[in-house]
């Protein structure tokens, strides 16, 4: 076939690379990656370009004798890119909202551990840690259960994500990412509740696609060791394909050892971070141990592992069917905020408090329907998800140990469209989603084994949540330059819970429900000009249905504070407005630069609160200041973010960001911080 240009990693064939000599004679290869036909001298230097790849050059004559040519794609894309996002292809110079993606090659050079590890390395967002397990993204202000997660499609917040700090993104493993879009700015027009910050957007890989009539079976094998935690990862994946089928299977397994911290103590506040002591049951007993190496934190190491089976039939009609099926699972992961805190005595005020394996299984099917006569493209998707959760608490010198089990079942229906007429290009769809929420609860004693009922962190009866939403978009090119996009969403929640146990806390009610009609709407403005200069004005509303998190949790956030339900929570809303300014500089380098400013209303806030009339309850042995969520006045929360690449040379580069963010509410009375 003669010499072929292939991508060094999927080793399938590049079309349309452009080949240009010195002296205006150019060609392009083919479907196959074949340049064999290019007419040049064997003296010629030959300059090679492609969209998404380093530009280089080659003498022709050394070009003849390779028989294939072998480009990687670059670490940062600095031209157009397909965003998947949204459900169906996009390109991003027509999108007004603000979209970064961390693409596969990004995530090959930087090697993060976690999911997390690529959020927060990536300069686009912030990540919150309490411990080594964990990871919380926030977009613009806004963190856990007002920022949404997607994955293939499928979003992953369910009805108890709570409003503190979530580890959720890292039970997505990071090797089985093919890229991730982070959509900044609220986008509930297209994925409802939850997405008031943005939406973190996680595509897996899947199953290799075919390059001839021949199958296909390509697999990869890692394994990876090193780190301040001493991470040992061990990661193998097989694809394979022929005719009408494609299969993918992966397995990772990582386990972290506990993580060493650093040692450069800038102030005298710094100390507190040291694990000085820490607790182990020695002979029957709890024992206070000094920390020899008070820079390693002392049990906040797990062991984590990821499973991914895809499998992929295309009919002699075209019609498509994907079967995607996750599992991931954790061992004990250690709530390290909560084991160094200390009593009046500086002695741990805990001797085990842990979050334990945390389950997770996904299985999605989904059927894509070629173009008829009425859809340009159409999609048909079903999912159920599988949550398990639990939390262990036990106090120093106690025998009884406080058990917390959630189980979530999550089942979701969907249908998207797409369609172009003329110079619009619509989307539409409708999404309902069911979540049953099992909640159970017990002491046990340590050494005896026996056990006794203890309050339940949520509704004991189960909780019902349900939510439905009906929207459309329309992308209009306005001309080659200029694209509107308008959009809009209605939906609906519902939530039942039942308190079926009412001993520890005598609620004058049995059962809750609500019922709320939501909506948002988005408008924005895209300008692009010959790949140099984009241009971005957005308005868009996001909002966020009370979940069962919310509604019938309670639980200590801190030791002498205690949340209880209050069941006349309603939705919060955000309004936003938001401009962006791309500007590129030849091919070398990119700047970009965004404002936002966002007025919330209705936010949920947890406030002191009364319940039966009084301020302060006894709850788990303590006095304890009563509070709850609550739909506070409003806030204001503005930013700005700047982000740069420069590629110097083709093989290297230097890139940076700043992000600056600013929030407050007004309670009843005061401005206080967001």
């Amino acid at each position: 076939m003669g010499q072929r240009i292939l991508d060094s990693q999927t080793l399938l064939p590049i079309n349309n690379v452009a080949l240009n000599n010195n002296k205006g004679i150019s060609c392009q290869s083919d479907s196959t990656g074949n340049i064999s036909h290019c007419l040049f001298s064997d003296n010629d230097i030959i300059t090679i370009e492609h969209e998404g790849y380093p530009t280089i050059s080659y003498v022709w004559e050394y070009i003849k004798k390779q028989k294939h040519l072998l480009f990687r794609k670059k670490i940062f894309e600095l031209d157009e890119v397909n965003i998947t996002g949204y459900g169906f292809n996009e390109l991003k110079h027509e999108l007004p909202a603000k979209v970064d993606q961390i693409g596969s090659s990004w995530i090959d050079f930087h090697q993060p551990q976690t999911t997390a590890d690529a959020l927060g390395k990536s300069g686009i967002l912030f990540v919150q840690r309490s411990q080594m397990g964990g990871g919380s993204p926030t977009i613009r202000g806004f963190e856990a259960n007002r920022v949404l997660i997607v994955v293939d499609g499928i979003r992953m917040n369910n009805a108890i994500f709570r409003g503190g700090h979530l580890q959720n993104i890292i039970r997505n493993d990071v090797q089985f990412i093919d890229h991730i879009d982070i959509i900044s700015g609220p986008s509930s027009v297209y994925f409802g509740s939850d997405a008031m910050g943005g939406v973190m957007h996680i595509q897996t890989i899947d199953p290799p696609m075919l390059s001839g009539e021949k199958g296909v079976i390509k697999g990869k094998v890692m394994a990876r060791w090193g780190g301040a935690n001493l991470e040992k990862t061990i990661h193998a994946q097989l694809g394979f394909a022929k005719k009408k089928w494609r299969f993918l299977t992966g397995f990772t397994f990582s386990h972290y050892d506990d993580l060493r911290q650093g040692s450069w103590i800038k102030s005298s506040g710094d100390s507190l971070w040291r694990r000085n002591v820490y607790v182990e049951r020695i002979n029957n007993k709890d024992s206070v141990i000094v920390n020899p190496d008070p820079y390693i934190q002392k049990l906040s190491g797990y062991y984590q592992y990821n499973i991914l089976q895809k499998i992929s039939y295309t009919s002699n009609k075209g019609i498509q069917h994907k079967l995607n099926i996750q599992f991931s699972n954790s061992s004990n992961v250690n709530r390290y905020d909560r084991l160094t805190e200390l009593t009046s005595d500086t002695l741990p005020r805990f001797a085990e408090w842990y979050y334990g394996p945390e389950t997770r299984v996904l299985a999605g099917y989904n059927i894509t329907l070629p173009k008829s006569k009425w859809f340009d493209q159409s999609e048909i998707s079903f999912s159920y998800q599988y949550f398990a959760e639990s939390r262990h608490s036990r106090k120093l010198q106690k025998k009884p140990m406080l058990n917390q089990n959630e189980q979530v079942h999550m089942a979701r229906f969907a249908v998207d469209f797409w369609k172009k007429i003329q110079h619009h290009r619509l989307q539409f769809g409708l999404e309902g989603i069911y979540n049953y929420v099992q909640s159970t609860s017990f002491y046990k004693d340590i050494v005896s084994l026996d056990e006794t009922p203890a309050p339940t962190r949520y509704p004991g009866g189960g909780s019902h949540y349900y939510t439905a939403g009906l929207y459309l978009t329309d992308n209009w090119k306005l001309t080659n330059h200029l694209f509107l996009q308008v959009g809009g969403r209605v939906g609906f929640t519902g939530l039942n819970a039942s308190f079926t146990d009412t001993t520890f806390f005598p609620f004058p009610y049995t059962s809750t429900s609500f019922n709320h009609v939501t909506g948002s709407g988005n408008i924005g403005l895209s300008v692009h000009r010959n790949w140099l200069n984009h241009f971005t004005f957005m308005l868009s509303t996001g909002f966020r249905s009370p979940n069962v998190d919310d509604l019938g949790k309670v639980f200590d956030s801190r030791v002498g504070s205690i949340i209880v339900p209050n069941i006349n929570l309603k939705p919060e809303y955000t309004f936003n407005a938001e401009l962006g300014f791309e500007f590129k500089i030849a091919k070398q380098a990119l700047i970009q630069v965004n404002g936002f400013g966002s007025y919330a209303y209705g936010l949920m806030q947890v406030m002191p609160f009364l319940y039966n009339g009084l301020d302060s309850i006894m709850y788990n042995g303590e006095m304890s200041q009563v509070t709850a969520l609550q739909n506070a006045s409003y806030g204001w929360i503005a930013g700005a973010s700047a982000q740069f690449i420069w590629y110097p040379v083709s093989f290297f580069y230097i890139s940076g960001s700043v992000n600056y963010t600013w929030g407050i509410v007004r309670d009843s009375a005061d401005w206080m911080p967001l």
